[in-house]
């Protein structure tokens, strides 16, 4: 199936894409956050500093506290329930016991992908980690196709985010004077009224 291959090469390079981005944009968030209160100080603009959210996305994977209960996974596909299943037996902790402390962190690193992929409906996702573990994944079916249209679909609004905001914007341009422009605009949205000597 032509269309099936191609799609699946189009969301490997999306997923590659917002790898990227996020990395980049990370920075770009922090480098428009120093941008701005300079920016504000250097203008006698007072703003309240937005807090910040500290909420930690590390995962913690010690076996104790993974659940690898593999029927709480809920997904509308049975693609995804039968491609699920068959990671979640080779990375069971039963299977891991002779494992090497690399391999079984390796395993269990894969389980918590598939669980992730499974519950949001990630094809490729779940294909990718099935095939890391040589898992032979099925004959493509217009199902499938559907799942990688609606994955390619959501990582390309997922960019389109990252690529509106304020903070990636300013991360490209090239003068002080954009910057400047930017920043403006910016704060006008925030309800910042400017004197004339800004506008």
């Amino acid at each position: 199936m032509k269309d099936y291959n191609n799609l699946l090469l189009k969301v490997k390079y999306l997923y590659a894409k917002i790898d990227y981005q996020q990395e980049v944009f990370q920075q770009a968030k922090l480098d428009f956050e120093e941008y701005a209160k300079k920016f504000c100080e250097e203008n006698g603009i007072e703003i309240e500093d937005p807090e910040m959210d500290n909420e930690t996305t590390d995962v913690d994977i010690r076996r104790d506290d993974i659940d690898f209960n593999i029927e709480d996974v809920e997904t509308q596909s049975d693609h995804i329930k039968k491609l699920f299943r068959k990671i979640a037996i080779m990375t069971h902790p039963d299977k891991l016991t002779k494992l090497d402390d690399y391999e079984r962190e390796r395993k269990t690193e894969l389980f918590l992908k598939a669980r992730e992929a499974a519950e949001a409906g990630k094809w490729f996702a779940l294909v990718d980690t099935a095939n890391a573990l040589g898992i032979k994944t099925p004959e493509p079916d217009e199902e499938q196709l559907g799942l990688l249209e609606n994955e390619s679909e959501n990582v390309d609004k997922e960019i389109k985010n990252i690529e509106s905001s304020y903070a990636w914007i300013m991360y490209n341009l090239e003068t002080d004077e954009q910057r400047k422009l930017l920043m403006t605009t910016y704060l006008k949205v925030l309800g910042v009224h400017f004197g004339k000597d800004t506008d």
